[in-house]
């Protein structure tokens, strides 16, 4: 992933958010606007953010919308699964949601840093 299409998909996903932002405010009228940007960017914080991260391998494959979807279903499943079995052994609950969708950001980092150093290495292997 270049720095092109990072910052095409940076600002692809503010305007998801923005979106996103503007149909849970028709939903909960009454609630602050700020209130519900909050839950929205939560959402996304906690589901989208570490989909992202862990789909990297895949994003020149798919178009942004069906990325996001995807993104959105694996990030929620694996940061579900993860912290409940964080909870079984014992690890502080608070400190979960902060820490959990970075890590799993930094592993999809990972594991596309190795696959596109093995790329270039091998470049027959495609």
């Amino acid at each position: 992933m270049n720095q092109k299409s990072l910052l095409e998909d940076i600002k692809n996903l503010g305007g998801l958010v923005t979106i996103a932002v503007v149909i849970v405010q028709v939903f909960f009228s009454k609630t602050n606007i700020l209130i519900t940007a909050r839950l929205v960017i939560s959402l996304v914080w906690i589901s989208l953010i570490p989909g992202y991260g862990l789909l990297l391998t895949w994003r020149e494959r798919l178009t942004f919308l069906e990325y996001s979807v995807l993104a959105a279903f694996v990030g929620a499943s694996v940061t579900g699964i993860l912290s409940y079995h964080l909870g079984l052994i014992g690890v502080n609950l608070s400190s979960q949601p902060i820490l959990l969708p970075l890590i799993l950001l930094m592993i999809g980092i990972a594991i596309e840093w190795k696959v596109k150093k093995h790329e270039t290495a091998n470049p027959s292997h495609r």
